[in-house]
């Protein structure tokens, strides 16, 4: 019979400690504050109105020319690059014309508006834009696919902050649009 005291005091003693460790660790936690990894930008936060250059095709779709635009910005780099990117098809809503593989005339928006920035990331002074797939059926002519790429690419490397731009389509890399090569980076080409 004392062994069995002693085992059932031992399990006591065992059972009050864990009891009382357990008790002050959850103490503990509810008072530390959880750390935000995450800010929602909402209306408390300040919007500055910043100017952006804009690189956009001319009125005959054959050079790009500069446009200033002002816009109110929420301090991230993923907001400013959509912020651009949505200026950009604000800007370029017009439609061109444009011969089918049939031969026919045909006119379509010279950048869809079904075409979605789907996220950024920035690694340093690269720039990697995920697109959907609207973005690579948009494209219908080589003329139309090098401004809309480089409209992009010089308006979002017009800050000294990004130097290339990498264009992905739905997650993935891929070697070419319909008429230019993707697999590489593009920097900021005036000549356009």
């Amino acid at each position: 019979m004392n062994k069995k005291n002693i085992a059932l005091g031992f399990l006591g003693a065992l059972l009050l400690t864990t009891g009382t460790a357990y008790y002050l660790l959850v103490e503990r936690y509810d008072k530390i504050q959880p750390k935000v990894i995450f800010e929602k930008d909402g209306p408390e936060k300040k919007l500055k109105k910043e100017k952006f250059i804009l690189y956009i095709p001319d009125d005959n779709l054959e050079k790009l020319k500069l446009q200033e635009r002002e816009a109110e910005v929420a301090g991230s780099s993923d907001n400013l690059i959509n912020l651009i990117f949505e200026l950009l098809k604000s800007e370029i809503d017009y439609k061109f014309r444009y011969r089918g593989e049939s031969g026919d005339e045909l006119e379509a928006p010279f950048l869809d508006e079904g075409v979605k920035l789907l996220n950024t990331f920035i690694d340093g002074q690269d720039v990697y834009l995920n697109f959907n797939y609207n973005f690579k059926e948009n494209m219908k002519t080589p003329q139309q696919e090098l401004l809309i790429v480089y409209s992009i690419v010089n308006s979002i490397t017009q800050s000294a902050e990004y130097k290339r731009v990498k264009i992905l389509v739905n997650n993935k890399e891929i070697d070419r649009l319909n008429f230019y090569r993707l697999s590489k980076f593009y920097e900021k080409n005036l000549e356009i």
